[in-house]
């Protein structure tokens, strides 16, 4: 696995993970930014799910319309760049952060309860997209 340096860019792919626009918005700038300002040697990570993931939460969150035709990215655990276990103290203040965004996480919470979600959000992953040349 990849250790996480300054000049490392850590965003969506250009399927925004679920394909919602706004996150395939931010995939775009994100690229171009690295294109136009990394230094040699910097890396552009996309973040992407595992086999098990989507194994275990694809037909769950399939109700939800959360993931778009297409995703989200599956990675083989053995091909990712990144992959972390989030302590739970961020996992605590990730959940908090995406709390915010009621509209979108309302039902989860509701079906999955507490401790359904918190495991959906444990793991961030991440395949190598680019390294700046």
């Amino acid at each position: 696995m990849e250790k996480i340096r300054p000049d490392t860019v850590l965003t969506f792919g250009p399927d925004g993970m679920t394909g919602h626009e706004g996150h395939r918005s931010v995939s775009r700038w994100a690229t171009e930014a690295f294109r136009e300002v990394a230094a040699p040697g910097a890396k552009l990570f996309h973040a992407t799910q595992t086999p098990e993931f989507a194994d275990e939460w694809a037909a769950k969150l399939e109700p939800f319309n959360i993931f778009l035709p297409g995703t989200p990215p599956v990675t083989p655990r053995e091909e990712l760049g990144i992959s972390y276990g989030l302590s739970e103290r961020e996992l605590e203040r990730k959940v908090k952060a995406i709390q915010e965004h009621a509209s979108q996480i309302e039902g989860l919470l509701q079906v999955f309860g507490e401790a359904g979600f918190r495991r959906f959000m444990a793991e961030e992953n991440y395949r190598l997209a680019e390294v700046k040349e």
